[in-house]
Parts: structure tokens; sequence; C-alpha cells
């Protein structure tokens, strides 16, 4: 399962930006997204590393069932 939360969306202050959360993700799949968005994106869109803690997005819930996954989102959180 791949979440995307608010992916692409664009702020005059921010500009465009996707962050990878690497926290309660599967790493191996997150490596993948971080690949896919840098050959996919172009140089207006950054890439960001950023956590989002235990409540974010009910990420813990899928990641302590087990459950593989990335996640995406539209800035940093840290």
């Amino acid at each position: 399962m791949l979440q995307l939360d608010m992916t692409g969306y664009y702020d005059e202050e921010l500009g465009r930006n996707m962050g990878i959360v690497g926290d309660f993700t599967d790493p191996e799949l997150t490596e993948l997204l971080r690949l896919v968005v840098d050959e996919y994106t172009d140089e207006s869109t950054g890439r960001l590393e950023t956590t989002c803690a235990y409540a974010c997005s009910g990420k813990p819930f899928c990641y302590n069932l087990l459950m593989s996954r990335p996640f995406v989102l539209e800035e940093s959180w840290i």
C-alpha cells in the first residue's frame, strides 16, 4: 500500500515539496519511493526527508500489523 497525503500540494511560500516519511514505514519500499520521486519529478519539486512520529495518519497501526508501506506527504513535519 502506498499512502499519498496531499502530494503535489503547492504553497506560494514553500513551493512544491514531497516529504518522504522515514519512521514507521517499510525501509525497502521507502527507498524505492525515493528513487521514483527523484526519477519522475522535475527540479521544481523538492524531496524532503521527514518523520511524522507515532500518531501520524494511522501509520503505526499499519506498521504494527506488518503492513508494508511507504508514505509521502506535501512537506516536512520536523
